[in-house]
């Protein structure tokens, strides 16, 4: 959608009394309309193209936090940058007397819009009837999760045996009345630091309900919430231990083993999850998809039912994912494989995601065999990172392998490739030619016409070398001031000779009074090295027969090669 789209879109849902506001990849603001400023007045006159998200948040807590909590502002604001690009579902929160439903998306240009509603605020409770005020705690304790229940001032009026659990709450104690920060401080408390401080995010976090956030717990326990408020303001939160989540496959494949019950349990955990799982058959038939594929893929879980999940992978992945299944059969519950791979979306795009399989042998209530359980995390952040820091690696190895002046091999590199290419000739019995080359009388050049000559000179020459080197083929080097050395894999002798004349040429075209007024010609020496048969001299061997040769052209006059065989 265009910026123009967006303007008449953000009229639109003024007109329903909606607020939008629009981000671009960066997280800087790009338009809003007017029921946005209505919701947020602390933004009008202030809120400009351009601005950082980051700007926007720290005017919104400023308006809303009392003094006690102003010094975690900076806490605050980066978990709300968080909540902005992860955001997947809707969520409410209370701000300036209103109930707020906030619910974002990113568009096919990397744009995040994001739209709030004003939810219309129920009766209260006295104008209730009895059916509306009935509530039944029982009903809590058929939720396998924890769960409880807060009124419109954050405080509990209904916990579940499992949510106390999770706590630590004993039996004699009572949570109904306290808020939820008291019930983890006591669990600090129980385990010896009476004086911990809360999570800063705690209470911003129980703010914004429909954002799952999680909560440390001593001893190394961690917790993750997820929560719904209704338009009156009663919270419903559940609460589930994410200590094991490592675990998780195999706590759903004991779940699966109980009746009915247990496979309510398993459903619920599948499809609450944030990572897409499959219960796969013998036959690699999908028995069950849980609803984060509509999220990540765009297929509805039943578009999937039923079908090969081979058909969903990238050819180039089959045979892994193939090889992961017949590994795991046989292999017993909670052995898995792990490995990443691209899963075909909806529209034919492919995404990369995290696989892990695991292997089982169960029957689900319906008869249907189920003998793998596959889940997929999404991964392409991570594709993305490894990609990038291998790019890195790779600049700068070409960086540390590389002369700054003239962009040939330096002396390391062409050492490092000739040990590959001498001891590659020794096992294929290849032979290879090796030549030194020195710019004749180049001390001259820089007394004569200075330093920076001397530099264009040498990159000039470097020029030439690298020119006349065969494609993809060949290694060019500077060796040392104004020496450079050419490496020619598998060439023979009068490969290495027409070279050789090739750079005698081309150096005499060369304009060099461009370089400097008064420089005629620049010229080289080389000398040239034979090695029909590499392993019988070492690498220092070829390395010195090429220098005699080299001595022996600087002797016969210079601008020329001289050429000397290996034994």
């Amino acid at each position: 959608m265009t910026g123009r789209h967006y303007d008449f879109f953000a009229d639109l849902l003024d007109g329903m009394d909606m607020g939008l506001c629009l981000f671009d990849a960066d997280d800087r603001c790009l338009l809003w309309n007017n029921t946005f400023l209505k919701f947020f007045p602390e933004h009008d006159g202030h809120v400009h193209v351009g601005e950082p998200y980051e700007a926007n948040l720290r005017r919104f807590y400023a308006a809303r936090l009392d003094a006690s909590e102003l010094a975690n502002i900076e806490r605050y604001i980066r978990d709300g940058v968080l909540r902005h690009r992860t955001q997947s579902r809707a969520f409410v929160f209370d701000h300036r007397g209103r109930r707020l439903r906030v619910n974002a998306l990113t568009d096919s240009d990397g744009n995040r819009v994001r739209i709030w509603q004003a939810l219309v605020q129920e009766p209260a409770e006295a104008e209730r009837s009895d059916a509306q005020r009935g509530f039944s705690i029982d009903l809590l304790d058929h939720i396998p999760d924890g769960a409880m229940v807060l009124d419109q001032n954050d405080l509990i009026i209904a916990a579940n045996d499992e949510f106390r659990r999770l706590y630590g709450v004993r039996p004699s104690e009572t949570v109904v009345g306290q808020p939820f920060a008291a019930v983890v401080r006591r669990a600090w408390a129980a385990a010896g630091r009476p004086d911990e401080q809360l999570e800063p995010g705690l209470l911003d976090n129980m703010r914004f309900a429909g954002s799952p956030f999680e909560i440390e717990l001593p001893r190394d326990q961690w917790r993750r919430v997820i929560a719904r408020r209704t338009s009156d303001g009663i919270g419903y939160f559940t609460h589930s231990d994410i200590s094991l989540l490592k675990r998780q496959q195999a706590d759903l494949l004991v779940a699966e083993r109980r009746a009915w019950e247990g496979e309510r349990r398993y459903r619920l955990l599948a499809e609450n999850s944030t990572d897409v799982i499959a219960a796969i058959s013998g036959d690699r038939t999908i028995r069950f998809m849980s609803p984060a594929c509509s999220r990540i893929l765009g297929w509805g879980p039943s578009e999937m039912l039923d079908r090969d999940v081979i058909d969903f992978l990238h050819p180039d992945e089959q045979p892994m994912f193939l090889a992961a299944l017949c590994a795991g059969e046989g292999s017993g519950l909670g052995r898995s494989a792990a490995f990443v791979c691209r899963v075909r979306a909806r529209h034919d795009d492919w995404v990369w995601m995290e696989a892990s399989i695991g292997a089982v042998q169960e029957t689900t209530l319906d008869g249907a065999d189920i003998a793998f359980i596959c889940s997929l995390r999404d991964a392409r952040e991570r594709v993305l990172a490894e990609r990038a820091l291998k790019r890195a690696h790779e600049e700068l190895a070409l960086i540390a392998g590389s002369d700054p002046l003239t962009g040939l091999a330096n002396r390391r590199r062409f050492e490092a490739i000739f040990d590959e290419e001498w001891h590659r000739a020794g096992r294929e019995r290849l032979g290879l030619c090796l030549a030194m080359v020195d710019i004749d009388r180049f001390k001259a050049v820089n007394d004569t016409f200075g330093h920076l000559a001397g530099d264009e000179c040498l990159k000039r020459v470097a020029m030439v070398i690298k020119a006349n080197l065969p494609p993809g083929a060949g290694l060019a080097a500077r060796y040392g001031g104004e020496e450079f050395v050419l490496l020619l894999p598998n060439a023979s002798g009068g490969q290495g000779q027409a070279l050789c004349e090739r750079i005698h040429n081309d150096l005499k075209r060369e304009p060099w009074s461009a370089v400097a007024p008064g420089l005629d010609a620049v010229t080289v020496s080389i000398g040239l090295c034979i090695a029909r048969a590499p392993q019988g001299a070492s690498m220092a061997g070829l390395i010195r027969i090429a220098d005699e040769a080299l001595y022996r052209a600087k002797s016969s006059g210079r601008n020329c090669t001289e050429v000397q065989h290996a034994v």
